[in-house]
């Protein structure tokens, strides 16, 4: 992850690649990732992040999500964005606070640049 250390505590991080058509798919990421999917789960609070920029990536979507339920309290960073005909999406969810936003976007930017080549 380029020297970036994610934070403490339980964590997870994905990514996603597609060649389909990259503008289409991202139109239909939010359906995927707001609100709630696991059963028990209650929303806290979440919303699109406007405030960013990731470099070289067109049609960014970024949002945020925090949760709880039975398993305690959880919260989710999604970078989505296309660069050509790739879509790409990233995640980064762990128990308790969100990630902070400098190194999600520091993540997502590896992430990027990997999909340019």
């Amino acid at each position: 992850f380029g020297g970036v250390r994610p934070p403490v505590g339980a964590q997870s991080t994905w990514r996603s690649t597609t060649s389909e058509d990259a503008g289409v798919s991202l139109g239909q990421v939010p359906k995927f990732f707001v609100g709630t999917l696991r059963k028990g789960e209650t929303l806290v609070a979440d919303g699109v992040v406007e405030d960013r920029v990731l470099p070289g990536v067109a049609d960014t979507w970024m949002f945020e999500k925090s949760t709880t339920g039975t398993e305690g309290d959880t919260s989710a960073c999604y970078v989505a964005g296309t660069i050509g005909r790739i879509l790409f999406i990233t995640c980064f969810s762990r128990s308790g606070a969100l990630w902070p936003w400098a190194e999600v976007m520091e993540l997502a930017r590896l992430q990027a640049e990997k999909v340019r080549g």
